[in-house]
């Protein structure tokens, strides 16, 4: 069976779940809603919901409706109580799971995970024990490595790159993150991003920008891009069946810090490419994602949008600090606008992923497609924590690292001296 693309929007008194089901046998159709559940049922489409809060049956308010032209189904159904507003309709990942539904712990299954202890666990007597001890034995081995050297959402996997380290071919800049403790990773990434800082192209950029420039300061970015589209979902309505790892509220927060470089990321090339994402998409969004690039773990905001700052004036095509700072008010209008805006800019960013070639699409495997899932269910406190944080930050081109006031009082001192040389010399002028 398949599951619909849907959407639920809602009045003082109703609930309108809008079912698009083109190939559906309308004959057979069926629809029953009842308390917190709802079932669509047309071969071959089937759909239940959770929702938040409770409908009735009243069958002289309900109704069904179908669009022949659009192939859409329309179910009005009247709320139980009256004036009750249903939280988080968007999040249809969500809606689609139980609320009692278990969540899954992650296991490390290979031979090659198990020898993590220097081969003290052997896979004959591993394979002996039973599946609880097999599990708790796994979820053992599991933390340790994780503690130290996991990465991916929530800093929980490992060995995934490794084993196609020899087809992707610089996919991160941290090429081999098993062997790179996760507390020395940003002072790493710093280091790597100092190296790689190239002053003649930003003064060049700074001092004779392209037209091409100039357009990204121009262009106005509606509020409506960042609203649930249909293509969103087409890929929500898949996440449900997969389960996130157990995180502790420190790690929720870790979690959302991380959030900050990457959406930044995403953000930067929306405005470069006038919200016209190119075949260069995928790799500038990992490239000025600290998390994506380099699998840090952020103790701040402050810390996560500052590295993804640095990043934009080392890597990308355009490399100017005043641009990298509309990118932060469109960041910092993003958050404010809600988790619903970040679920659309977190789903685009997995299809540019999977869409881009180079492997990209392990770095859905290892976060997009876990954060598109988090972002619907995290707490509030969480999300109105990291707004508060991000919001406070301003950029100081001192606390960058780059020398960036030195090398812009350096070059305009070179400018001016060239121009004074420059300038004929007149004979009535006083010797």
């Amino acid at each position: 069976m398949l599951t619909p693309v849907f959407k639920i929007s809602q009045n003082d008194q109703m609930l309108f779940l809008t079912v698009r089901a083109p190939y559906a046998n309308i004959k057979d159709t069926e629809v029953d809603y009842s308390g917190h559940t709802v079932l669509f049922y047309s071969e071959p489409y089937f759909l239940r919901i959770y929702l938040p809060k409770e409908v009735c049956a009243a069958e002289d308010v309900a109704s069904t409706e179908y669009n022949a032209d659009s192939g859409e189904f329309v179910v009005k159904m009247p709320k139980k109580n009256p004036g009750e507003f249903f939280p988080n309709l968007d999040m249809l990942t969500e809606l689609l799971k139980p609320t009692n539904a278990p969540t899954a712990e992650p296991l490390i299954t290979e031979l090659e995970e198990l020898e993590l202890r220097n081969s003290v666990l052997q896979f004959t007597i591993f394979k002996s024990l039973d599946e609880k001890q097999q599990k708790e034995l796994m979820e053992e081995v599991f933390d340790d490595v994780d503690l130290k050297y996991g990465y991916g959402f929530g800093w929980k996997r490992c060995f995934v790159l490794k084993k196609f380290a020899s087809e992707i071919n610089h996919l991160t800049d941290l090429d081999q993150p098993d062997e790179l403790p996760i507390d020395e990773r940003v002072a790493s990434c710093y280091k790597y991003d100092m190296e790689h800082f190239n002053p003649d192209y930003y003064l060049a950029d700074l001092f004779e920008p392209s037209d091409e420039l100039k357009e990204c300061f121009n262009y106005q970015i509606s509020p409506e891009s960042w609203d649930l589209t249909d293509v969103d979902r087409t890929h929500l309505k898949e996440l449900y069946r997969k389960a996130l790892p157990k995180l502790s509220k420190q790690e929720h927060y870790e979690v959302a810090l991380s959030l900050v470089d990457i959406l930044y990321a995403y953000l930067y090339d929306f405005r470069t490419t006038n919200g016209e994402h190119t075949v260069e998409s995928g790799w500038t969004i990992i490239k000025l994602s600290p998390t994506l690039s380099y699998f840090v773990k952020w103790d701040n905001a402050k810390d996560a949008l500052f590295g993804a700052v640095r990043r934009s004036l080392c890597y990308p095509l355009y490399r100017r600090l005043d641009l990298s700072n509309m990118v932060v008010k469109d960041l910092k209008q993003l958050i404010s606008s809600g988790r619903v805006q970040m679920l659309h800019c977190l789903t685009d960013i997995k299809t540019i992923l999977s869409t881009s070639g180079e492997f990209r699409y392990l770095l859905n495997d290892l976060y997009i497609t876990d954060y598109c899932i988090w972002i619907q269910s995290v707490d509030d406190s969480i999300l109105e924590k990291l707004g508060k944080e991000v919001n406070a930050v301003e950029i100081d081109k001192r606390e960058l690292g780059l020398d960036l006031e030195e090398l812009e009082m350096d070059a305009k001192f070179i400018t001016l001296n060239i121009a004074d040389k420059s300038e004929p010399f007149d004979s009535d002028d006083e010797v």
